[in-house]
C-alpha cells in the first residue's frame, strides 16, 4: 500500500536527491523557486565525428556555465550488468557462479556525483554527473516483457532541477529529445579552411596545388565536411556549429583574417547554421596533467582549470543563441 504523501513534494525531493546527488535542502529550495518553470531547462547534445579530441569541450563548457551560476548536469548512459553474468549465476561450476555473483555485487547501479562547484559559490552553480541505464528490459507479471526507458525518467527529473542538461556520451547520432538542441563540433586540423586542393587527395606522394577560397566557398566546405556524417539524421534542430582545430594554440598555419572570418560567419548565418565559436584545442597533456586517473577525477581536473577565452566565448554564445 502506498503511504499518504508518497507522491508529494517531499517524496519527489528525496527521489530527486537520490538521482541528482544534490543536498536535500537545495532540492527543496529549487522546487519552490522553479515551480512551473520546467521550460527553462536547456537540453543539448553535441554532435561530432571526432569525439576523442572534442569530448573534453563538453566538460569545459559545463564549467563556464557553472561559473555563471547555472546548475549543469552531464547525463551519461551507463550499461546494466551483462546478461552473461546473470546466466553464469546458474552455472554448475561453483567458481563461475561465485565470479558472476561478485561481478553483480560490484556493479554500483545508477550513480550521481557532484563533480565540481566554483570556490566562490557564484550564484549556486555546480556541475553534476549522472550515469544511468538509458533503457532496460523488465518482466511485468501481467503484461509480459515491457520496455522501460530509464533515460526518459532521468531527463524528466533533470528538467525540474537543472538549468542545463548535456547528453554527454552520444556524439555521432542525435538522441531524439523533445525540445533539445544540437550543436555540431566541426573538428579538423585547420579550423576554418582558407585554401583547399582540387580534386582532394589522400595520397601523400601526390602534391596538388592549393587554391585560395572565398569566404562563401569556405563556409560551403565547412558544411559539406562536417554535416555529412549525420546522413539521414540531419533533420534535427541544429543550434549552430563550433569550429575547433588541434595542434595547440597559435600553431595552425593559414589562419583566416578578421574580414575573411566575418564573411564565413555571415554566410553560415544566412543558411541558418551560425558559427558559435572558434576554438584551438590544447593537447591532452595541456588539458589534463599527469597523475589524473579515472573519469571523475579527470573531469574534476578539467573543470577546476580556468577555461580559455575562446572556450568561454563559445559557451556563452551557445546560451545566448538559445
Amino acid at each position: 500500500m502506498t503511504k499518504a504523501g508518497a507522491s508529494g513534494p517531499k517524496a519527489r525531493a528525496r527521489k530527486a536527491q537520490k538521482a541528482t546527488g544534490a543536498p536535500y535542502t537545495e532540492v527543496r529550495a529549487r522546487q519552490a523557486s522553479r515551480a512551473g518553470r520546467r521550460g527553462d531547462c536547456r537540453v543539448m547534445q553535441f554532435l561530432t565525428e571526432n569525439s576523442t579530441h572534442t569530448s573534453p569541450l563538453l566538460v569545459q563548457f559545463a564549467g563556464v556555465w557553472a561559473r555563471q551560476g547555472l546548475k549543469v548536469l552531464l547525463l551519461s548512459d551507463y550499461q546494466k550488468p551483462y546478461a552473461a553474468w546473470r546466466l553464469q549465476q546458474h552455472s554448475r561450476n561453483a567458481k563461475t557462479r561465485k565470479e558472476a555473483e561478485a561481478q553483480l555485487a560490484a556493479w554500483p547501479g545508477p550513480r550521481s556525483t557532484l563533480l565540481w562547484r566554483p570556490e566562490d559559490g557564484n550564484g549556486g552553480g555546480f556541475v553534476n554527473g549522472q550515469r544511468t541505464p538509458w533503457s532496460s528490459r523488465v518482466i511485468d507479471a501481467d503484461r509480459g516483457a515491457d520496455d522501460v526507458d530509464g533515460f526518459a525518467d532521468a531527463l524528466a527529473r533533470a528538467r525540474s532541477h537543472f538549468d542545463v542538461v548535456v547528453l554527454a556520451d552520444r556524439f555521432r547520432y542525435p538522441w531524439g529529445v523533445q525540445g533539445a538542441r544540437y550543436i555540431v563540433l566541426a573538428h579538423s586540423d585547420e579550423g576554418i579552411p582558407v585554401s583547399a586542393t582540387f580534386p582532394p587527395t589522400y595520397d601523400d606522394d601526390t602534391r596538388l596545388p592549393r587554391h585560395a577560397l572565398t569566404p562563401q566557398q569556405s563556409a560551403a566546405l565547412l558544411r559539406d565536411r562536417h554535416l555529412r556524417f549525420l546522413g539521414g539524421s540531419n533533420a534535427v534542430p541544429l543550434l549552430g556549429m563550433v569550429t575547433c582545430h588541434t595542434g595547440g594554440r597559435g600553431t595552425v598555419p593559414d589562419q583566416p583574417g578578421p574580414a575573411f572570418r566575418a564573411g564565413v560567419e555571415a554566410d553560415m548565418e544566412s543558411v541558418g547554421l551560425p558559427l558559435l565559436g572558434h576554438i584551438a584545442l590544447p593537447t591532452p597533456d595541456q588539458l589534463v596533467p599527469a597523475g589524473a586517473a579515472g573519469f571523475d577525477q579527470t573531469v574534476r581536473t578539467v573543470l577546476a582549470a580556468s577555461p580559455a577565452d575562446d572556450v568561454t566565448a563559445a559557451a556563452r554564445k551557445i546560451l545566448r543563441r538559445w
